[in-house]
């Protein structure tokens, strides 16, 4: 086993166990506002140490992706097209549900979805038009990244950092309830910012050696924001997405964290090379589990929903896979 393969594998199956706990912790725990400080604090562990696994993801893709020169015509028919028809499936599947539970399947939203990629019946698809964007820009990327040294593409992470340091603020300004800086603006885009990521997978992989990060910098990070997190939950502001720059330090340290570690496994391997369809069937057996034991509020429920939801979803990863095998052969 390729030992650079095994470390973006770590990478790739701590980054799905994340966004399992996540899913499983919002599918339990509501009214975060009026919890117990402990709850609240646990819960801001759980919430802090997730909010990286977008950006892990992405890091990884970049980290091999945009090392490769490959044509858009090899982009399209390797990788775009593939996802493409995953998506459209899981779109007519999920309208096949609404219209078994609500009697509605409306084509004209079906193909809108399908065409533009707007998943609007699951909005967790997100990702996948999300990757093929990123996709779509690799060509240009990679010719791009292999152009600039590593002090260009620092400034053009610091840039982003920076710009992106509005978002922090707007939490503040509404937690204290002063508004916002900006109610619609967003500077930088999340575009913007996910490009920031999927390249910094690449010159991770060119420059890792120039790398010298403390190897436990990232919990540093993490107890310092802690208490922040938890008063920003108190006063009703929920998430961290990959676009705050509290989520950038944190994902950037954490990556060669992990990148970093020793432990190596064939079922990391093998998990780590299947998230894509861990992710795709998670969310709605979450859902689903959560609502059918029905307790809020509980970290041993979420304990029982992430788990659950992991072994269902590995299962039908692993059922999906040999079909697929078997419709190849």
């Amino acid at each position: 086993m390729d030992k650079r393969n095994m470390n973006i594998d770590r990478i790739k199956f701590i980054a799905i166990l994340m966004v399992l706990l996540v899913h499983s912790s919002t599918d339990v725990f509501h009214n975060i506002r009026y919890l117990s400080t402990f709850k609240l604090l646990g819960l801001s562990v759980i919430h802090i140490m997730t909010s990286v696994a977008v950006p892990l993801f992405l890091m990884a893709s970049g980290y091999f992706l945009l090392r490769e020169k490959k044509s858009y015509r090899e982009i399209i028919m390797d990788k775009i097209l593939p996802l493409w028809i995953v998506f459209v499936i899981l779109l007519i599947f999920y309208h096949l549900i609404d219209y078994v539970q609500y009697g509605t399947f409306n084509v004209g939203d079906l193909l809108l979805e399908s065409i533009f990629l707007k998943p609007q019946i699951r909005t967790y698809l997100w990702y996948i038009p999300l990757i093929i964007g990123l996709y779509l820009l690799t060509p240009l990327l990679s010719e791009l990244v292999q152009l600039i040294d590593i002090k260009t593409h620092k400034y053009f992470l610091i840039f982003v950092f920076v710009l992106s340091l509005q978002r922090n603020l707007n939490d503040f300004m509404q937690a204290m309830g002063w508004g916002m800086v900006s109610d619609s603006l967003k500077i930088p885009s999340d575009e913007l910012i996910y490009i920031a990521y999927f390249t910094f997978g690449y010159f991770y992989y060119k420059h890792k050696d120039k790398f010298k990060i403390p190897k436990y910098s990232w919990i540093v990070v993490f107890i310092i924001y802690l208490p922040i997190r938890m008063f920003l939950f108190k006063r009703g502001i929920a998430y961290d997405y990959a676009s705050k720059p509290t989520t950038f330090i944190l994902a950037v340290l954490m990556f060669d964290y992990i990148y970093n570690l020793e432990f190596e496994s064939d079922f990391i391997h093998h998990i780590g090379t299947n998230t894509l369809y861990i992710y795709l069937f998670h969310r709605e057996i979450s859902t689903w589990i959560a609502n059918l034991i029905g307790v809020r509020n509980n970290f041993v429920v979420v304990i029982m929903v992430f788990g659950l939801s992991f072994v269902v979803s590995y299962i039908l990863t692993q059922l999906y896979l040999g079909m697929k095998s078997c419709l190849l052969d």
